[in-house]
């Protein structure tokens, strides 16, 4: 499992810019005594490293939904919210009480032995990721109405997260700042290309940075998600003709996408591929998943897979993957929604010559066998 001081590490180290994003939030909360603030984007955008930066430089109390690692239910936050609670200010907890119950009565608990000058702020990300709540309930069980000094500082794809709420409520989306986020990537492309196997990938080239700051900036059209698969490639290729492969770079995520999803070998005209079959099981598995395990969901559909072929796949994959290794063996996920949001296009499900049907059934009946134990029959 991934605990929420590794994500906060990560996303933070080399963190810049941003200013807007945070004088807002402080703003809203001068002006408001409790509310809801939801910070809006696309896949990629960056909104759980401003989140991330937020909890760092606030140390409010942070929560992050991983539904690739199945870290995304109501029972999670409940407990993360409760740890945290029970650390910090020394309150019960949630006790036996489920998501609806308790998570209101716990920021209640903690709003009524704060001083009123001090407001409570719980940082919740990537709110579309939490598992459906049933009826009309929040995701989480937020509730719909915070007392005063309490407030919800939250992330979400753009129009992907519909919340009931009684009182002030503001949404940032990232889209109406391009040129600040422009500006940020340019400051971030400036400190990646000054160190490590970057700066010696620009030092070997015959180009200035400023030309490859330039360039990527224009390439990446302000996604962090980008710079951030773009950069790993360079990284990791010695010997690298930097000028002619920022002149084949795709532009924009999708596009990038793609040309590793060729590059996979996910091009098959008539029939699935071995590799499509084992990256469509990563795309609609709903845990993080080992090589035998995949191997055994792809028996049925094909003599050409073995564990140590999927692992061959998985090892090549891995920019792309997330990687648990707190188990053995190791078990991957898709590393973001957005490349499951790519797999999910219909031309694109189309040319692997899927039907995510049958991949679905498929996993249901091995994980029915094998994930309910999480143990391996061997």
């Amino acid at each position: 499992m991934v605990a929420a001081a590794d994500i906060i590490r990560t996303k933070t180290t080399g963190f810049v810019g941003r200013d807007y994003v945070f004088t807002a939030v402080d703003k809203f909360l001068e002006d408001h005594d409790r509310g809801f603030l939801v910070l809006e984007g696309d896949p990629g955008a960056g909104k759980t490293a401003i989140l991330a930066e937020y909890i760092r430089r606030t140390h409010c109390v942070g929560h992050f939904n991983l539904r690739a690692q199945g870290l995304n239910t109501a029972g999670h936050f409940v407990k993360s919210l409760s740890e945290q609670f029970v650390a910090r200010y020394g309150t019960h907890g949630a006790g036996g009480a489920d998501g609806g119950e308790a998570v209101p009565r716990m920021l209640s608990e903690v709003r009524a032995i704060l001083p009123d000058g001090i407001p409570l702020v719980v940082a919740v990300d990537a709110l579309d990721e939490a598992e459906a709540p049933p009826g009309a309930a929040n995701p989480l069980y937020l509730p719909g109405i915070l007392d005063k000094g309490t407030y919800l500082v939250l992330t979400t794809r753009r129009n992907e997260t519909a919340l009931h709420v009684d009182g002030p409520f503001q949404k940032i989306d990232l889209k109406d700042f391009h040129a600040e986020t422009m500006a940020d990537v340019r400051c971030h492309l400036e400190n990646r290309l000054s160190q490590g196997a970057l700066a010696r990938r620009v030092e070997e080239s015959h180009l200035s940075a400023g030309e490859v700051v330039a360039r990527l900036s224009e390439m990446s059209e302000g996604n962090f998600m980008y710079l951030y698969y773009t950069l790993i490639d360079i990284a990791r290729s010695p010997g690298l003709d930097l000028d002619r492969f920022l002149r084949e770079l795709p532009q924009g995520l999708e596009n990038y996408y793609r040309m590793h999803w060729q590059s996979m070998g996910m091009t098959a005209a008539e029939a699935p591929t071995v590799n499509a079959w084992i990256l469509y099981v990563l795309c609609e598995a709903e845990a993080p998943l080992p090589a035998w395990i995949i191997s055994s969901i792809l028996a049925p559909v094909t003599t050409r897979v073995s564990p140590a072929s999927v692992q061959q796949c998985l090892t090549q994959w891995l920019p792309f993957l997330h990687r648990d290794v707190s188990t053995s063996p190791a078990k991957y996920s898709l590393y973001h929604a957005s490349f499951r949001d790519f797999l999910h296009r219909h031309d694109v499900v189309a040319n692997a010559g899927m039907d995510l049907t049958n991949v679905r059934a498929a996993i249901a009946e091995l994980l029915w066998q094998h994930m309910m134990g999480d143990t391996e029959d061997t």
